[in-house]
C-alpha cells in the first residue's frame, strides 16, 4: 500500500504545488526524452494505484530547503514517449518508466514532488 494517496498527489499537481526534490536524474531524463515539465505531468497524471511497486524508506534529497530525505513511493509504468499516453506493454515508441514521488508538508502547505526519473534498463539512451 502506497504511503502517500495518489489522488493527493495529483490534486498537488493540479493546483501547481510541485518541485523537483532531486534534479539532476528527472532533468536528464527529460532531456534525453526531449520532454517539457507539461511532458513529464501529463505522465505523472496518467499514474494510477496499480503503478506503485513499494515505499522506499529515506531517499535522499538534494533541491529541497531543510530536508535531506524522504520516504517514497516508487511507481512503474509503460508510457508512450511519442503519443503521451500509458500502454500496457512495450511498443516501439513505449519505454517503462520507473520513478519515485513524495508528499512533504512545510509551514505553508504540503507539496507533491518528484524524487526520482528514469527509464527501466540502465543503458536506454535515446
Amino acid at each position: 500500500m502506497a504511503l502517500y494517496q495518489l489522488d493527493e498527489f495529483k490534486s498537488l499537481l493540479a493546483s501547481d504545488n510541485w518541485a523537483y526534490f532531486n534534479r539532476r536524474l528527472p532533468i536528464q531524463t527529460l532531456d534525453n526524452l526531449g520532454w517539457e515539465d507539461s511532458d513529464l505531468l501529463t505522465m505523472l497524471f496518467g499514474l494510477s494505484d496499480n503503478d506503485f511497486q513499494h515505499t522506499v524508506p529515506k531517499c535522499k534529497i538534494e533541491n529541497y530547503p531543510h530536508a535531506d530525505y524522504v520516504d517514497a513511493d516508487q511507481y512503474e509504468i509503460y508510457w508512450d514517449t511519442e503519443n503521451l499516453v500509458r500502454q500496457t506493454l512495450i511498443t516501439e515508441t513505449t519505454l517503462c518508466m520507473s520513478l519515485k514521488i513524495a508528499i512533504i508538508t512545510n509551514k505553508y502547505g504540503r507539496i507533491s514532488g518528484l524524487v526520482t526519473l528514469k527509464p527501466s534498463g540502465s543503458s536506454w539512451r535515446r
